[in-house]
């Protein structure tokens, strides 16, 4: 009887092309089903015969993927504080006044970006992601070529999933979910430049996040005759990151105009902690999800170039790059994921995509230098060369030479 059920479910779901059926999904609730108490084994009971047979659309909504891309913020941020210190020690060389051995740093980012991913063929979810920091740090010039410094923010990042798209009988919310971070972090940075122009940089970090995961799904049997049954679970759980980055290239001039190529890479390793879910809409559909991580190594090489243009108030460097940034290991670890109220607690096991690929990334700047040692800047980047994503970060900060 369950193999039959299960073959309508397949058979129905390929007479729409709203989702793709998600076998795995569905024979955990087959399973889940066997155990069910509660407010799941009355979604059990929806089913024909109690078995737990589902539609296509519930199939692809009830997967609990976002739990994947939990980290995704974590990871993001820590690439862009790795951009950032690059850019510090550019603008640090760009100005050297001088006036003393430190310098004090306030920098605000804003950083957004949009993954799009086909349900059909992508284990994780598409999103859009937001991102807001202040970091306030200090340069410390031990010599004319060594320098280091240590950085401590504060981030905000809300990344909200893409909804379901609607199926027979089936109206799926606007997003399938978001997840909130709230992370505060630590970092150092060393340089050293070479007699020749060359220099090299390495920066080290390590974030502690809280997180909010929060997933809306649509419970539907698969005659789609009963009424379906919307589903809001949230869970709170915390995370951590540590990242490195290590960086070289050499800078030249000619009279004002100053030219550099680098290249590095930045590694990140992300943790998010196991949790359990609270069943905000009473579905009986909470899960209990174990611990994930993730993983990501990006190299790059770019190419630099800068104009000091004197002014009665001081200097304006405006500033521009062009790089190519490639990702090796983007890609989740497997986690588990269990019904609460399934008293065998059969696992989901849960697979992440691969993020490897090359794309550009275009940066624009502006460093004023001004009288006393004060040093504002705005930094610009946008990413290109990729279809399924989109990502845009913005910089604003004051550097004061002591």
């Amino acid at each position: 009887m369950r193999s039959l059920g299960y073959l309508a479910v397949v058979c129905l779901g390929a007479a729409t092309t709203a989702q793709a059926s998600n076998p795995a999904l569905q024979e955990l609730f087959f399973s889940a089903c066997a155990g069910a108490t509660g407010a799941l084994a009355a979604r059990c009971g929806e089913t024909p015969d109690g078995l737990g047979n589902l539609s296509g659309d519930s199939e692809s909504s009830l997967n609990p993927s976002q739990i994947l891309s939990g980290n995704v913020s974590g990871i993001e941020a820590a690439q862009a504080k790795a951009q950032a210190a690059r850019e510090r020690a550019s603008n640090g060389e760009s100005a050297d006044l001088n006036l003393g051995p430190f310098s004090l740093l306030l920098n605000a980012r804003y950083s957004d970006e949009e993954r799009r991913r086909d349900p059909g063929m992508d284990r994780e979810r598409g999103y859009e992601l937001s991102q807001r920091a202040l970091e306030l740090g200090f340069d410390y010039r031990v010599s004319d070529r060594v320098v280091w410094g240590g950085i401590f923010s504060y981030e905000k990042g809300k990344l909200d999933f893409a909804g379901e798209r609607p199926g027979v009988n089936f109206t799926p919310a606007s997003r399938a979910g978001r997840t909130d971070r709230d992370g505060l972090g630590l970092a150092v940075f060393a340089a050293y430049a070479f007699e020749s122009g060359a220099y090299l940089d390495f920066t080290a970090g390590y974030d502690w996040d809280d997180l909010t995961i929060e997933r809306r799904s649509v419970f539907q049997e698969t005659t789609r005759n009963v009424s379906q049954t919307d589903s809001l679970t949230r869970g709170s759980t915390d995370g951590r990151q540590w990242w490195t980055s290590l960086n070289g290239g050499m800078n030249w001039s000619a009279g004002a105009n100053g030219y550099g190529i680098y290249g590095g890479a930045t590694y990140t390793r992300s943790r998010i902690d196991g949790y359990d879910e609270t069943d905000l809409s009473n579905s009986g559909l909470a899960m209990s999800f174990a611990s994930v991580a993730r993983s990501s190594l990006t190299g790059r090489v770019g190419l630099r170039g800068q104009r000091a243009v004197s002014t009665a108030q001081g200097v304006l460097i405006p500033q521009a790059r062009v790089e190519y940034e490639r990702e090796f290991d983007g890609e989740a670890d497997s986690t588990g994921a269990a019904y609460l109220l399934d008293t065998n607690r059969n696992q989901l096991t849960l697979r992440g995509d691969s993020a490897k690929g090359g794309r550009v990334n275009l940066g624009l700047g502006l460093l004023a230098v001004l009288p006393n040692g004060w040093m504002p800047f705005i930094d610009a980047e946008m990413l290109v060369g990729e279809s399924n994503r989109d990502r845009y970060r913005i910089a604003l900060g004051l550097r004061k030479e002591l």
